[in-house]
């Protein structure tokens, strides 16, 4: 088979292996965060805040179209997901090689964390997609200054800004590509004015919301506080998670290491421009929020990242490119090997929470009287989302040891829904308490079993806890 033909195979590989299984796990807490935002109109397409409203905007056409199911919702990351495939392929010719393309380009189809992604109705496929294709126009503005370039980069890096807050760290990142291009082909600044300045005017409304938001959180607001400041574990451990099997990670430490032997045995020339772009990258979404969540404020999240991930498979598939045919096999079929064991267990385990299910049980249980306790955070959107439309009206939700509404106190029977307790323990004991002082706890489910999860998934699958009260008196008769 020639070299095009396994890129196209790498491109119907990637397409199946994220459309493989869209819809079998339910919508997970961010998904369904992302339903509730698309049912307010435009108001939940702007209110979120740690991301633009692109993703929302387009994710709204979309559902128009498709509905809003996991597999309706979930479309446009897929598409993301494998148009960042071909992307890549096209950016690694550009800093390396077709050979070293190739090799980057299959390791991104297989890799399970850009299949999760890609499987996620969420806006990190569209930041990786605008991500890659920013960087490859920026490296072609060098090279042909003409008009297509030029709006290629201003729509891709103003899409990024507009996708998520991460999005202002690829600014560096351009810069320093700039830089080394000018430097090297001796290419004048003023081919990059116009484009730069079109993007940044571009760019000011959507600046200005980050800006208060990041302001609001450093003074103490309530903008995402669930974020723990990160320790320099954190930091280390991300690229680690980024395929998280330790067999395959530790298999990759050894092809760089022989990579990195044969490349100064052979004095092969680095080449500067692929390699810094590379580290950029890692630098941009991993190191520099790392820096400002440790200075500033918490903005650390490991999702956050995932565009570095290209970064550490671009140096991967270059690494592969430079070794002898025979070692470069044997690393190949390992590499391949090994990834079998997280993506069998990607699709065939739980990597999301069970939602569905759970709403699907309440449903069940809930009778005349009963009163449907959705402890706080988003817990209620992701029970609404899946509710049957009969069950809605007894749901309400809780954040103190007071209820909502008084007649909780005359509810016969309570079903109380828990999870993401560890940052709100306080609140969620007092709620214990109060409900111990007029009812009885009958049982208790957890959702799922731990031996559902996936032990490879780089997300944390919450556990869900519905607990049945029985009135006292209800429970004397």
């Amino acid at each position: 088979m020639n070299h095009k033909l396994w890129y196209y195979a790498a491109l119907v590989m990637a397409l199946a292996l994220r459309l493989y299984g869209l819809g079998d796990e339910s919508l997970w807490l961010d998904e369904n965060h992302t339903a509730h935002l698309l049912k307010q109109g435009w108001s939940g397409i702007t209110s979120d805040a740690t991301q633009g409203p692109l993703f929302l905007l387009l994710e709204k056409i979309i559902t128009t179209i498709t509905g809003m199911s996991e597999v309706g919702m979930r479309v446009l990351s897929v598409a993301c997901g494998v148009a960042s495939i071909a992307m890549l392929y096209r950016l690694a010719v550009l800093l390396f090689s077709p050979t070293a393309a190739l090799w980057a380009t299959w390791l991104a189809t297989v890799n399970p964390v850009l299949i999760h992604i890609s499987q996620d109705a969420r806006p990190y496929a569209l930041m990786i997609f605008l991500t890659i294709t920013s960087i490859y126009y920026a490296i072609h503005l060098a090279h042909e200054n003409s008009v297509w370039p030029k709006a290629a980069f201003i729509l891709s890096t103003t899409g990024v800004l507009y996708t998520h807050a991460y999005g202002v760290f690829i600014l560096p990142l351009i810069i320093m590509i700039w830089w080394i291009e000018s430097s090297a082909n001796n290419i004048s600044w003023r081919t990059y004015i116009l484009p730069s300045s079109i993007t940044i005017a571009l760019f000011i409304p959507q600046l200005i919301t980050f800006a208060e938001r990041f302001l609001t959180k450093t003074s103490g607001g309530s903008i995402a506080i669930w974020i723990a400041t990160p320790t320099v574990w954190h930091l280390l451990a991300t690229p680690y998670l980024y395929f998280n099997y330790a067999p395959l990670v530790y298999t990759l430490i050894a092809l760089l290491i022989v990579a990195a032997l044969s490349i100064f045995r052979n004095k092969v020339k680095l080449p500067l421009l692929g390699f810094s772009a590379s580290l950029m990258l890692m630098i941009a979404f991993i190191l520099l929020p790392w820096l400002v969540s440790v200075a500033l404020t918490p903005i650390f999240t490991f999702r956050y990242t995932s565009p570095a991930i290209i970064g550490c498979l671009l140096i991967l598939g270059w690494s592969l490119a430079e070794l002898p045919k025979l070692i470069r096999s044997l690393f190949a079929f390992t590499i391949l090997g090994l990834t079998l064991v997280p993506i069998y267990s990607y699709h065939t385990k739980l990597d999301k929470e069970p939602w569905r299910e759970v709403a699907q049980k309440v449903s069940v249980e809930t009778k005349t009287g009963a009163m449907i306790l959705a402890d706080r955070g988003y817990i209620r959107e992701c029970l609404e989302n899946y509710l049957r439309e009969q069950t809605k009206p007894n749901l309400q939700t809780v954040s103190t040891g007071l209820f909502v509404r008084p007649e909780s106190y005359y509810a016969s029977h309570i079903i109380r829904v828990s999870a993401y307790s560890k940052e709100v323990q306080a609140s969620m004991d007092s709620i214990t308490a109060d409900l111990h002082g007029g009812w009885t706890l009958t049982d208790s489910t957890v959702f799922p079993d731990p031996s559902d999860v996936n032990p490879h998934t780089f997300s944390w699958v919450a556990p869900i806890t519905v607990t049945n009260w029985i009135a006292k008196e209800v429970a004397v008769e």
